[in-house]
């Protein structure tokens, strides 16, 4: 029999074989009772594929994967409402791939079924890297989504999560990254190691602000970015090991004493 031959006949085989497949019905799955304290979000970094950034939720227990979000450019770190159903995002899109018009938004997506709800259109202005600790925010109760800005000017943008509308925008030049201690008050890191304060009215407007001296050596002895709140407090680990507190005091931060690393303390 020729190669010919044989070819034509695997060729109809293999049409009619395949032709006997059922279609693949899509569905959504709802996740399982959660969220639950031991599931692990975690970001993929992958720089040969930062244009469709995504988003992976493991089981910490069973290492089952659960689920996924794709996120766009360089997408920042995910926020969760404090009711726990909805998980808010910023991210990226450029009608060619990777470049042309390009689309900012905050996704909205829903916690138990990770389906988009919504998007709340943002200027295209916001800090792009790693996703990391004071990229975005959420203020106490949810009031306000915060957004830092790169452009290299440095502003914040200020949305309404719960309203699905973008509020305005503040200049904090010189100071960048939010990071909240209250429904309306958030802080921010200055280059000269001092921290702006800003607190907000009811439409998301700067109402005061106010900066403190430096209170860290940006030179010598830089903090990282990558704080963690503990009640009201923010604490610090600087490259050195020392740790810094600051701890909010009638609409502004008040830094204490820096500590070593190696002092026990209670939380």
């Amino acid at each position: 029999m020729s190669k010919r031959r044989i070819s034509l006949l695997l060729l109809l085989w293999a049409s009619s074989a395949f032709g006997e497949l059922e279609p693949e019905v899509l569905r959504t799955e709802r996740l399982p009772d959660g969220p639950h304290p031991h599931w692990i979000w975690v970001n993929d970094v992958n720089f040969y594929s930062l244009l469709d950034g995504k988003a992976y939720l493991l089981d910490g227990d069973s290492g089952w994967f659960l689920g996924m979000l794709g996120l766009g450019f360089f997408h920042n770190k995910l926020l969760f409402s404090a009711s726990g159903d909805k998980i808010y995002s910023t991210q990226t899109y450029y009608s060619r791939g990777s470049y042309g018009e390009h689309s900012d938004f905050v996704g909205i997506y829903d916690a138990t079924t990770l389906a988009p709800v919504a998007e709340i259109e943002i200027p295209g202005k916001r800090l792009t890297g790693m996703p990391t600790q004071g990229h975005t925010a959420l203020t106490d109760v949810d009031r306000f989504m915060l957004i830092s800005n790169f452009t290299p000017a440095q502003s914040v943008i200020v949305v309404d999560p719960k309203a699905r509308q973008t509020l305005g925008e503040i200049e904090t030049a010189g100071c960048t990254l939010v990071y909240p201690f209250g429904e309306r008050e958030f802080f921010t890191i200055c280059g000269d190691g001092s921290l702006l304060s800003l607190q907000l009215d009811d439409r998301g407007r700067e109402l005061n602000r106010s900066l403190t001296k430096p209170v860290f050596d940006p030179v010598g002895d830089a903090i990282e970015e990558d704080g963690v709140r503990v009640g009201d407090q923010w604490l610090f680990v600087s490259r050195r090991g020392h740790i810094h507190t600051f701890t909010p005091a009638n609409g502004t931060m008040q830094a204490d004493e820096p500590w070593s690393r190696d002092r026990k303390i209670n939380l």
